[in-house]
């Protein structure tokens, strides 16, 4: 709990003379959390997207297509729960409470709703010294703008084969999420919302060749770097006055992956039809996913260190098929 928001925990048991953060929660000064789903009063989500892009297929140069689309998607009174940090540093949600002398009688019973028919799943502690509001609520609203670039160049020759060169990428010019009387950026950011990663760049590029019955084709996955914002930070992250985030976090490197694809095609085989057996490889060099200081695919509490959101702590991936048409 930063104290600079909540002075009032510093008359909490185990945070007196607490300048900066008091940890609650543990066997001394415990507190409930409510999880009661969105309730009666909840909004169905809407939203609003357009798109703008052109092709350009030069005729001087066969083979080469290519396009550009600015696009951008608004999504308005979205259904979530709002992570921790949120809870604690966004003070016009109202969804933490703090009783620096224990919380009353009547607080807990309208917040357990234990009348209305919610259950306990534990004791209740001794002293209630917060109440932390997890329900479901129509929170989020998010503006999220990119533009999507492709190309393609297949290239035919006499004695060669086939040689094609692509691309595909996405960059986010604008992510901005807005939660009752906050809004902020997180283009750059992984953890601050722990549903969408804004990580602003990715691309994957392509090149292959063609010879006869057997194709080979080479894909370099690139990921951009990115700041770190969840709540398990090395490195603080810097809020404003509401406590939002607007710095700070841990820095996460790019991530560059390449992918390879090879393939024999039998032709017309009589029972099999158009056959051919391929071997794929995922990540043929083997990288190590960049570090990061916290869990993002929901595999229990704490530090796992990769971003399961855009890498795998896995490694090299081999196999090898077989497809026809009957």
């Amino acid at each position: 709990m930063p104290v600079s928001l909540y002075p009032q925990v510093t008359q909490i048991p185990g945070c007196a003379g607490v300048t900066t953060y008091c940890q609650l929660g543990t066997s001394i000064n415990q507190g409930l959390t409510r999880s009661l789903g969105i309730g009666p009063n909840a909004k169905p989500e809407t939203g609003n997207s357009w798109s703008v892009g052109f092709d350009f297929t030069p005729s001087f140069l066969p083979g080469f297509t290519s396009s550009v689309t600015l696009w951008n998607n608004g999504f308005k009174n979205g259904s979530d729960s709002v992570g921790t940090a949120q809870q604690i540093d966004i003070l016009p949600l109202h969804l933490l409470t703090i009783c620096p002398t224990g919380c009353t009688t009547a607080q807990i019973n309208t917040f357990t709703n234990i009348a209305n028919g919610s259950t306990l799943d534990s004791p209740l502690p001794a002293t209630v010294y917060f109440l932390r509001n997890h329900d479901l609520g129509n929170y989020v609203n998010l503006r999220v703008q990119g533009v999507d670039l492709s190309f393609m160049y297949d290239m035919e020759t006499d004695r060669l084969g086939e040689f094609r060169l692509g691309g595909s990428s996405t960059w986010f010019t604008q992510f901005l999420q807005e939660f009752p009387g906050v809004e902020y950026s997180l283009l750059g950011s992984v953890g601050s919302n722990a549903t969408f990663p804004a990580i602003q760049g990715h691309a994957r590029l392509q090149g292959g060749w063609t010879f006869g019955d057997v194709s080979f084709d080479t894909f370099v996955n690139y990921t951009g770097g990115y700041h770190n914002w969840s709540n398990t930070t090395l490195i603080p992250v810097v809020t404003d006055a509401l406590g939002s985030p607007r710095g700070g976090g841990d820095r996460v490197d790019a991530n560059t992956t390449i992918d390879v694809h090879g393939e024999y095609n039998f032709g017309e085989t009589g029972l099999f039809g158009n056959a051919s057996v391929y071997i794929d490889v995922k990540n043929i060099l083997n990288s190590d996913p960049p570090f990061y200081s916290g869990n993002t695919n929901g595999q229990g509490v704490g530090g796992i260190g990769f971003d399961g959101f855009v890498s795998n702590p896995i490694g090299r991936i081999s196999s090898i098929g077989f497809r026809t048409d009957f």
